[in-house]
């Protein structure tokens, strides 16, 4: 409920404000387990992905966001999960993860670790994608452009969030090395294509 109300909210400020335009609907995957990968530019980047799927997305979050009660219930409600760094972070973020999967929902990976400054695109760390062939799960993969706008209305250029095709993990004749491997690579390389391709034009 909460999280269908911050949609609506969230889409209503970047049309009449911002200015978005969303890209690609038809490439959206209705139904089963599927990981969102996505360059990262601004903090805003979960929003503006969250506003343009219709289906909950669900993130990884340390857990010292959710120790006030307020903000760990509102939280909750929007589809993060808590994640303990400290304490073998990984690996239970990992299982989580899993976990979401198996029960056919959405989850949003940056696998770039970190922001990238400007246009560029890092190198993909293969978390996300190992356990996404693990799960049997679609790589859904998103270009952002412009969300650092997302507090900046009225500004000129658009916010954009480019759906592209999905990746499927499961080429029965490669090892789950090479998968995970031709995943990341088809992923980085898609966000890669479409980013540099409005950078020329």
């Amino acid at each position: 409920m909460l999280y269908a109300a911050a949609q609506i909210i969230l889409r209503i400020w970047l049309r009449l404000f911002i200015g978005w335009r969303v890209e690609g609907r038809e490439n959206v995957i209705p139904e089963g387990p599927v990981v969102i990968v996505s360059n990262h530019r601004h903090w805003a980047d979960p929003l503006c992905l969250g506003a343009a799927f219709r289906r909950p997305i669900h993130y990884m979050s340390k857990k010292e966001l959710f120790a006030k009660p307020l903000a760990g219930a509102i939280l909750r409600k929007v589809g993060a999960v808590p994640v303990d760094r400290e304490s073998g972070g990984n690996v239970n973020m990992l299982k989580t993860m899993m976990s979401l999967l198996r029960n056919n929902e959405v989850i949003g990976v940056f696998p770039e670790g970190t922001r990238s400054l400007g246009s560029g695109l890092k190198p993909f760390k293969d978390g996300a994608f190992v356990i996404a062939e693990r799960a049997g799960a679609f790589l859904q993969p998103v270009a952002l452009e412009n969300t650092e706008r997302f507090l900046h209305p009225f500004r000129r250029e658009k916010l954009v969030v480019r759906i592209l095709p999905p990746i499927s993990m499961q080429d029965a004749e490669k090892g789950r090395k090479e998968r995970v491997s031709a995943g990341l690579d088809a992923s980085w390389q898609a966000i890669f294509a479409a980013l540099t391709e409005r950078k020329n034009s």
